[in-house]
């Protein structure tokens, strides 16, 4: 169980990066883009969620 719990905080931890990397970028490119990157937040906590759920069972 240690070993999928090492995985599954650097896959959270390498998502978290790529998405503020994608906020930053974003917000270069103007507020238009605020809708997209509502989604793909929401996406991404979908995900961790579903991997909590996945790794308690």
């Amino acid at each position: 169980m240690t070993r999928n719990r090492s995985w599954k905080v650097a896959f959270r931890e390498k998502l978290e990066k790529k998405t503020l990397n994608s906020m930053f970028f974003l917000s270069l490119m103007g507020s238009e883009y605020d809708n997209i990157l509502h989604k793909s937040l929401e996406t991404l906590f979908n995900l961790t969620s579903l991997t909590d759920v996945h790794f308690k069972i």
